[in-house]
Formats: C-alpha cells, sequence, structure tokens
C-alpha cells in the first residue's frame, strides 16, 4: 500500500470513527438498552454467603433516606436500627423466634458506608444474614430470614469493632 493510500485509508477510518461517535439528534432510532431490574438487584448485594454462592435471603428493598419503614413481605416485625457517628442505635434489638422479619436501617452518616450482619453467638460466630452496604445518608429494609431463638451480634462489616448490637430472639 503507498503512503498516499495508508493516508486516504487512514482518514475515512477516521471519519467513519467521528461519525459514529457524534451527538444523536432528535431522529435516534436506536436506544441504549435499559439495565434489568433483577440485574440491578443482584449487582445491590454486596456480600455473598459463606462458600462464595449467593445469599440465601432475598435483597434488602432500597428507600429514602426520609423514607418510612414498610410492612415486611415476610409477615414479621419491623425492628428500626440506625448508623450515626460510626455506632448502632440502639445498641440492642429483639425479634420474635422462627418469624422472618424486617429490620429497618436509616444510614445518617453522611457519605460513610455501612451494612448489617447478624452473627450466631459472638461477632466470630456463624453468619445468618449480611445486608448490603449503603453509603448516608440513606436508608435500606433488610428482610431477615427467620431464626432461632437465642443471642445473636449485629455488626458493620466495614466498622466491627466499633457498630456492634445485640439482637436477642425469642
Amino acid at each position: 500500500m503507498t503512503p498516499r493510500l495508508r493516508l486516504v485509508v487512514a482518514g475515512v477510518v477516521v471519519a467513519a470513527a467521528a461519525a459514529g461517535c457524534s451527538s444523536a439528534g432528535p431522529n435516534w432510532s436506536i436506544a441504549p438498552p435499559a439495565p434489568s431490574p433483577t440485574a440491578a438487584a443482584s449487582a445491590a448485594v454486596a456480600s455473598s454467603a459463606p462458600g462464595g454462592s449467593a445469599p440465601a435471603t432475598p435483597a434488602p428493598q432500597a428507600s429514602t433516606a426520609t423514607g418510612s419503614s414498610t410492612a415486611p413481605a415476610t409477615g414479621g416485625s419491623v425492628l428500626s436500627l440506625a448508623a450515626k457517628n460510626i455506632a448502632f442505635d440502639p445498641s440492642s434489638l429483639t425479634a420474635t423466634a422462627n418469624t422472618p422479619f424486617t429490620i429497618h436501617f436509616d444510614n445518617q452518616d453522611t457519605g460513610v458506608g455501612h451494612d448489617v450482619a447478624i452473627h450466631q453467638g459472638s461477632a466470630g460466630g456463624p453468619l445468618e444474614f449480611q445486608g448490603q452496604v449503603i453509603v448516608g445518608p440513606s436508608s435500606v429494609d433488610y428482610q431477615v430470614p427467620a431464626l432461632p431463638p437465642g443471642t445473636y451480634t449485629v455488626v458493620c462489616i466495614i466498622h466491627p469493632t466499633q457498630m456492634v448490637a445485640t439482637l436477642t430472639v425469642k
């Protein structure tokens, strides 16, 4: 290929690329695909269950920072838990045994990520539930599966030594 032909081919390639990258006018006929709600919900879950599989619990339902808690889809009670100044408020919660429940989690720490993880017994015990990390100010409703009676430790995986609460299930 001669240098002049290479220059012509390069010019055609550049022109075609520029035409493809130009802004579309009102006659746009192809819209970019919208993300699927299922994919968005799956991507929202920031953790996985032990062993690398997806968590057995449904993805939490997001709400606004000022939104009120909603009745859980599973029929249990709604527990309110806030993250405020890198601490859980309140520091103890109570739920009914063998009944799914909702934790309405309100992260009030601006620009800081928090979540709720429930461990059987101590913070080093078996993981029973892990919710998605949310950056404040924001809130989320975590749907927690039924737990047997016992004492559980609630921690934030990002701040496990500062953010600790007790969950009593009876």
